[in-house]
């Protein structure tokens, strides 16, 4: 699935806050969100959204925390700024 059938599926099944987060990647994406379809089978929306839900809480905290946190070239881009 492209990205545009991937968000008309999430906004479908009323998951906007999936969808919102998927909005903000930039750069580093959380494996969670990303589960991929088996090797030898077709892709299956249901299946991987399935895989989302039931990815441990811990396993969510760290990639999303991962996600927020600033890269180390933002820091650099803020200080070049102020000169």
């Amino acid at each position: 699935m492209n990205r545009k059938q991937v968000d008309a599926a999430l906004q479908e099944r009323y998951l906007h806050l999936l969808s919102a987060l998927r909005s903000e990647i930039r750069g580093y994406a959380p494996d969670f969100m990303t589960p991929g379809a088996s090797a030898n089978l077709p892709p299956d929306l249901d299946a991987e959204l399935h895989k989302v839900a039931t990815t441990p809480s811990s396993v969510v905290a760290r990639q999303m925390n991962r996600m927020f946190q600033p890269s180390p070239m933002q820091g650099k881009a803020s200080e070049l700024a102020s000169f």
